[in-house]
C-alpha cells in the first residue's frame, strides 16, 4: 500500500494543478502562482483522465498505467486505474479506501503519519491555499508565455522522506505534465487529458463512486 498512497498524492497534486491549468477557450499562461491557486479554488467539480510511466530503480523497464480521476470539492476524491489493472484509492474527507477486485480496504490514517500527510497536503492544494502551500513546500514558480513551470520541494520531514520535488509544466491553461521524483530514485510522469472543471456529480454519480451516504443522526 506504500506505492498506493504516493501514487494517490501525486495523483491529487497533479490534478490540482490540472484543475488551476485547464479553461475551455485558449488563455494566457498564468503570470503568478496566485493566478494559478485562484483557478483551483473555482473548480466546481473535476474529471480527467491520466496516463502514468514509473521508472523504478530496481526494475529494468517503466511501469505504464491509465485511468480517470474524480474530485468533488472540498475533499472527496477518486483516483481509478484502468489498466494494467482495475483498482481504486478513494478519499471521502477522512476516510480513505483501496479498492480492487477483491473488495475494498480501508486505509486507517491515524495508524500511518505518511499516508495522512499526503492527504492533509494534497487536500491543501485543491483548496487553493497559497499560504498552506507554502508553508509545506519551498515554491518556484515561472512563467514564460505560453509556457509554465511550478516546483515543489517538501519542507515536512515526513514527507520528504519519500518526495525529492514535483514539477508541474503546463501551456496556456492547459496542465501537460507532472514528474514526482522520489528519494529511491523512482520517478512518476503523468500526462493528463480531458480535463473538465466544471462537471456537476449527480447523486447517482457521486454514490457509484463513494457508496451510499450514511443514514441521518438521529
Amino acid at each position: 500500500m506504500r506505492r498506493g498512497r504516493r501514487s494517490l498524492g501525486a495523483a491529487a497534486l497533479g490534478l490540482a494543478l490540472a484543475v488551476a491549468a485547464h479553461a475551455a477557450e485558449p488563455a494566457p499562461a498564468p503570470a503568478t502562482i496566485e493566478a494559478l491557486m485562484e483557478g483551483m479554488a473555482r473548480a466546481k467539480g473535476v474529471l480527467a483522465e491520466w496516463s502514468e510511466v514509473k521508472e523504478l530503480a530496481l526494475l529494468s523497464a517503466p511501469i505504464e498505467s491509465r485511468g480517470v480521476l474524480h474530485f468533488i470539492p472540498p475533499d472527496r476524491m477518486v483516483r481509478r486505474t484502468l489498466a494494467p489493472a482495475v483498482s481504486s484509492l478513494v478519499v471521502d474527507g477522512k476516510r480513505v479506501l483501496f479498492r480492487d477486485t477483491s473488495g475494498a480496504a480501508p486505509v486507517d490514517l491515524s495508524g500511518d503519519p505518511s499516508a495522512k500527510e499526503f492527504v492533509d497536503n494534497f487536500t491543501t492544494i485543491f483548496r487553493g491555499d497559497l499560504g498552506a502551500l507554502r508553508a509545506k513546500y519551498e515554491v518556484t514558480f515561472e512563467s514564460t508565455p505560453p509556457r509554465w513551470q511550478l516546483g515543489l520541494v517538501p519542507r515536512d520531514a515526513v514527507l520528504r522522506r519519500f518526495v525529492a520535488s514535483v514539477t508541474l509544466a503546463g501551456e496556456g491553461e492547459t496542465m501537460r505534465e507532472m514528474v514526482l521524483q522520489e528519494r529511491d530514485g523512482d520517478r512518476t510522469t503523468t500526462r493528463f487529458g480531458k480535463v473538465e472543471t466544471d462537471h456537476v456529480y449527480t447523486p447517482a454519480e457521486i454514490e457509484a463512486l463513494f457508496g451510499p451516504a450514511p443514514p441521518a443522526a438521529p
